[in-house]
């Protein structure tokens, strides 16, 4: 169940803020824009598909360095 569920508990965790004290992470919420307001914006429209496949791999590797420096 873990292989299933891991794709989605993970796109969970980048593109939503924590709203739970206990959970915040400064880092995590400084890095949320990069991939959350792409998701924002394919979901209402604003981007075409084929942006998504460029623009959220660039995100994802943009919260990564983020994260990890």
């Amino acid at each position: 169940m873990f292989t299933i569920d891991f794709p989605f508990s993970y796109l969970l965790k980048i593109t939503i803020p924590p709203a739970k004290e206990e959970e915040f992470d400064k880092i995590l919420c400084i890095s949320w824009p990069f991939p959350g307001i792409i998701f924002i914006f394919w979901g209402t429209g604003f981007l075409d598909d084929y942006l998504i496949y460029v623009g959220l791999p660039i995100a994802f590797v943009i919260q990564l360095i983020f994260y990890y420096t």
